[in-house]
């Protein structure tokens, strides 16, 4: 007779492990490629908020320089990468110390609905980056003659 413990047991193990590979990995990868590119970036904290007549994102990215940051926005997606590096070298007699620094951010988020790319307008200030967005006109909705 099976132990149906041990296998619930099993299934609970194999969800716990799916549920974290899903939340702790970089989504949406434009390409299946570009995982190895991006496994040292992390993916910014963000959240994206519709006003009336805009939908505003805001992604959090500390210590990046505006200059570092590239962002593509979509009719519904908006896509941002940053990238720095740093290197200081300090030299005295009998003393050398050197420093690197890496930081990476990567993220694609899907818009809740169109936008006009071509209007956005974005502020970067304190590594915050703030991307407003103009809604696009929603198609009009056909109705159907009625019979």
């Amino acid at each position: 007779m099976e132990d149906i413990f041990k296998h619930m047991k099993k299934i609970r193990k194999e969800m716990d492990n799916a549920f974290h590979e899903f939340f702790d990995k970089p989504k949406l990868l434009a390409l299946p490629t570009m995982g190895k590119q991006l496994s040292g970036f992390k993916q910014p904290l963000g959240e994206i908020v519709v006003k009336k007549n805009a939908v505003v994102a805001k992604l959090e990215m500390p210590g990046i320089d505006k200059k570092d940051v590239v962002l593509n926005i979509g009719s519904n997606f908006i896509e941002v990468k940053a990238e720095k590096n740093e290197e200081t070298t300090e030299e005295k007699k009998d003393f050398l110390k050197q420093e690197r620094s890496y930081k990476g951010f990567y993220r694609r988020l899907p818009l809740p609905m169109p936008v006009k790319p071509e209007l956005a307008e974005s502020h970067f200030s304190n590594g915050i980056l703030e991307i407003t967005m103009p809604k696009a006109a929603l198609p009009e909705k056909k109705q159907l003659p009625k019979h």
